[in-house]
């Protein structure tokens, strides 16, 4: 079994992913995630970690909150799931599709903030 191959399995494990396509050259993958799904982030470092790997920058759009808190803005991408501080292009609070960059920590502990690169109300 390749490392891609592995990887792809865990990630289709996940409970929320619709499918999921890793690419072994290139080392990226594209997963598509159901409607409603409560899949974290996190929850993918976690397998490919988890398969020996190191996980690289992570691209999402994702339609979730922007809330604020102490004059910071997070975003929240699944109800229950962790505040992103938001960094990049300034967002308004409320309902919102974002295109945004998050970079796996070194220490899996630490706050990750969302790198927006697109923002659209909805």
């Amino acid at each position: 079994m390749t490392c891609a191959h592995a990887v792809s399995v865990g990630f289709k494990k996940i409970d929320g992913v619709e499918s999921a396509e890793i690419g072994l050259q290139r080392g990226r993958g594209l997963v598509k995630l159901r409607p409603g799904n409560r899949a974290r982030i996190e929850d993918f470092w976690s397998v490919v970690w988890g398969n020996g790997n190191k996980p690289k920058e992570t691209r999402v759009t994702a339609i979730g909150d922007v809330v604020e808190r102490g004059g910071k803005r997070y975003f929240r991408m699944t109800p229950g799931d962790g505040n992103y501080p938001v960094e990049g292009v300034p967002v308004k609070p409320g309902r919102a599709r974002i295109t945004g960059v998050l970079q796996p920590p070194k220490d899996k502990r630490s706050v990750v903030p969302i790198r927006v690169e697109q923002w659209e109300p909805l």
